[in-house]
């Protein structure tokens, strides 16, 4: 996992990222990229806008590649976006299965390898209005949010967060 994060905040970092998975799509040819969306979507319902400019409106997943990803899910091993509010707007950061204290240390250990990191622990507050449970957490302006580690509920009862200086 966190070489994962290594990679890809290094990739973001250097302005790569899109750059990377747009030349690894057009280097396939016509029959490869069928191939690779055919293996994940069994359909999709597309429509035109007031542009003429096509949308999507519905993508059905083949049902194999949705029992993987449940497979995944269950074992721990599939990462999540998250959505969080961020001085009013919504973004989406990545969200990783219950960990144990043990394994975040690691997971911190090898981050700060490359990076300066911090954990810094949600408080969850419960909405009285909904009931949702909203956790709250305020990242410093040099500072940004990289991944949401939900730790073991038998260690910690809070969830954490990884948080990293830029």
């Amino acid at each position: 996992m966190a070489d994962r994060d290594i990679e890809r905040e290094t990739m973001i970092r250097l302005d790569t990222l899109n750059d990377v998975v747009k030349t690894n799509w057009e280097s396939k040819t016509k029959d490869e990229k069928q191939e690779f969306i055919s293996k994940f979507i069994e359909s999709v319902i597309l429509t035109k806008d007031k542009n003429n400019e096509l949308c999507i409106e519905k993508i059905n997943f083949r049902k194999s590649y949705i029992n993987n990803l449940m497979k995944f899910l269950d074992k721990g091993i599939l990462d999540v976006s998250v959505p969080v509010e961020i001085n009013g707007k919504e973004e989406f950061i990545i969200g990783s299965p219950n960990i144990s204290n043990e394994q975040v240390q690691e997971y911190l250990d090898r981050l700060n390898e490359y990076y300066e990191t911090k954990l810094y622990e949600i408080y969850e507050n419960i909405d009285e209005e909904t009931g949702n449970i909203i956790g709250e957490f305020i990242p410093k302006k040099d500072e940004k949010i990289i991944r949401i580690l939900p730790i073991t509920p038998t260690e910690i009862k809070t969830k954490s967060i990884i948080n990293k200086e830029i």
